[in-house]
């Protein structure tokens, strides 16, 4: 399994440097109608490396940002997010199948509709009418499962359910992109459990970062950067499902006379805390520089002339600027899970940690292509909470 050791942990742990990453994707990027990759850093003042990959012809989302400790991972991470999307825009042939529901249960075939769905639950079937199929695995059991395609693609003209990027992710191999999606799906869980009753139940359920109690390396830069652009950063601690830490990265402008960017959020999950953070932070700031780049066609702005208020006297920046921090590094470090030198191992052992938590159906769309060979999977987990208001 040495094919699979983590051998670039530097904000991320994948399994080669993300300059190699850049140079097996490069060939790659127009056929995957990438026609350029932008820094969008020094559009803000924080100097996190953040990226933008265009792909003018897209059907669903034209523009994908990423970020990183440096430029290299930066753009990688922006051009892997736009190959992603790709990918879920342009099923190959072979991944789409026709059936009617009644075709399908008639034929004894496990079947993932939006009644097992809680997030979708409520979108009818219509279970003579044929329409597109794709087929999964659960991971566990290794059963065949099938879904509409609408659940994994986008764009598809039977849209039964309602399609999103949870759980999509790609990599360098199929475990490591396997590892990053289960990350994002505990990720969004864990945030998803704040809200109880439509409130965010923040005092009870999650503990405020002491920033000065972090240890010295690439958090602590991260930190000082923010510091030093006028801006303050909160971090708060979610309760995950298992043993791995999730924060919520906020980030706070007192400077600035708009509303969208005094205001800006990053989450991160990981086995390691301080890759989870970092992932948190510097998602924080690809927020900031990609709402005041203004160009993604997802992201609504109030125009200017509609502020009425300062910023800074919105609730939401009220509350997270008069936190207070209770909690200390050495607190949320103490308690994490191990991490190994083996993405498999760690693959594993969330998949196991997951499994004694009752969260033992997890459900696997391979959406790789035959003609790009980069690895690309969606994982559906129907028991971790999923509330599109955060995300």
């Amino acid at each position: 399994m040495s094919d699979v050791n983590v051998n670039y942990s530097f904000g991320t742990d994948r399994i080669v440097t993300p300059e190699v990453t850049l140079e097996r994707i490069s060939p790659l990027l127009k056929q995957c109608g990438i026609s350029r990759c932008a820094d969008v850093t020094w559009l803000d003042n924080i100097g996190i490396p953040v990226y933008c990959a265009v792909r003018p012809n897209a059907s669903f989302l034209q523009l994908s940002n990423g970020k990183g400790l440096t430029e290299s991972a930066a753009k990688v991470s922006a051009l892997m997010e736009a190959i992603e999307v790709f990918h879920a825009e342009n099923p190959s042939k072979s991944a789409i199948t026709q059936y009617s529901l009644n075709e399908l249960k008639s034929s004894g075939k496990n079947i993932l509709t939006s009644n097992d769905l809680t997030y979708q639950q409520g979108i009818k079937h219509f279970p003579d009418m044929k329409v597109e199929w794709v087929r999964g695995i659960e991971l566990f059991s290794q059963e065949e499962v099938w879904a509409p395609s609408s659940l994994v693609y986008f764009g598809r003209q039977q849209s039964f359910i309602q399609t999103g990027t949870n759980g999509l992710a790609s990599g360098n191999h199929a475990i490591e992109a396997l590892l990053h999606s289960l990350y994002e799906l505990i990720e969004r869980d864990a945030i998803s459990s704040l809200s109880q009753s439509g409130r965010l139940n923040i005092s009870d359920l999650c503990q405020i970062l002491d920033l000065k109690s972090l240890p010295n390396g690439e958090l602590t830069k991260l930190f000082e950067h923010i510091n030093a652009s006028g801006s303050k950063l909160v971090v708060l601690a979610c309760p995950s499902v298992i043993k791995t830490p999730t924060f919520w990265a906020v980030l706070l402008n007192p400077e600035t006379s708009i509303n969208a960017t005094a205001f800006n959020v990053g989450f991160g999950c990981h086995v390691d805390p301080e890759i989870a953070l970092c992932r948190a932070i510097t998602e924080a700031a690809q927020s900031r520089a990609s709402i005041i780049q203004g160009a993604r066609e997802d992201i609504l702005i109030k125009p200017v002339w509609e502020e009425k208020k300062s910023p800074q006297s919105s609730k939401a920046y009220q509350f997270f600027d008069k936190l207070k921090v209770d909690t200390s590094w050495s607190d949320i470090s103490i308690n994490c899970s191990p991490k190994f030198i083996n993405l498999q191992e760690n693959y594993a052992h969330v998949l196991s940690a997951l499994s004694a938590q009752g969260h033992n159906k997890i459900y696997k769309f391979d959406l790789t292509r035959d003609d790009l060979n980069i690895p690309v999977v969606k994982l559906v987990c129907p028991t971790l909470r999923f509330n599109s208001k955060f995300f």
